[in-house]
C-alpha cells in the first residue's frame, strides 16, 4: 500500500542514494540534473517547484510511512486539460514488488479525479524496459519516438506516452 504526501527537504536524501548509478541517474534525470546529484541540486529543484504555478513533488510512502518513491506532477494545463508526470523514481531496495505501478496508478488518479484533467503524460528512455513496462501495463500508450544520443554517446529512444481519462477515449 502507498501512501502520497508533498516531497519535504528531507526526503533529499535517500533520493540522491537511490540515483548513484550514472547510467539510470542520466535516464532518470534525462539532462535536467548533473551527475553525482546532490542533496543542493534537488533543493534548488524543490525551491523552483514551489514557485511554479502549474507543478508539484510528490513522496510516496510504504504502509509504514517510509519514503519508497518520488514523482513530479508539472506541467498541469488546465485549458488543456492536460498534466505531465516526471521524475518518477523508486527506493531500489523496493523494486520489483509493484510499488511503482501503484505510485503511478496513484498520480494518474490524483490528475484525472482531483486536478479534473482528461491527459496525462511522462517521457521513458525505451531502453529502461521495467519503467516502460510498468508504464504500458497502467494504461499510457506511446505516442512519439525520439532518438537521442545520452551517456557515454549511447543511443537512446525517448519515449512521449500518453494515457486518457475516460473523456478523451
Amino acid at each position: 500500500m502507498i501512501r502520497l504526501r508533498p516531497l519535504k527537504r528531507r526526503d533529499c536524501e535517500s533520493i540522491v542514494l537511490w540515483l548513484q548509478e550514472e547510467r539510470q541517474f542520466s535516464m532518470w534525470s534525462m539532462g535536467t540534473f548533473h551527475y553525482p546529484l546532490t542533496i543542493a541540486q534537488l533543493e534548488d529543484y524543490m525551491v523552483q517547484v514551489e514557485r511554479e504555478e502549474d507543478a508539484w513533488s510528490m513522496a510516496a510512502l510504504d504502509k509504514e510511512g517510509r519514503l519508497v518513491g518520488h514523482f513530479a506532477v508539472r506541467k498541469a494545463n488546465y485549458q488543456e486539460n492536460c498534466a505531465y508526470l516526471g521524475f518518477i523514481v523508486v527506493d531500489p531496495e523496493q523494486r520489483g514488488k509493484g510499488l511503482g505501478k501503484e505510485m503511478v496508478t496513484m498520480a494518474v488518479r490524483y490528475a484525472f479525479e482531483v486536478m479534473k484533467v482528461n491527459k496525462v503524460t511522462l517521457n521513458v528512455i525505451e531502453e529502461n524496459r521495467a519503467a516502460l513496462a510498468c508504464y504500458l501495463s497502467i494504461g499510457f500508450q506511446v505516442k512519439e519516438r525520439i532518438e537521442q544520443k545520452n551517456l557515454g554517446g549511447e543511443s537512446w529512444t525517448l519515449c512521449r506516452m500518453l494515457k486518457c481519462g475516460s473523456e478523451e477515449k
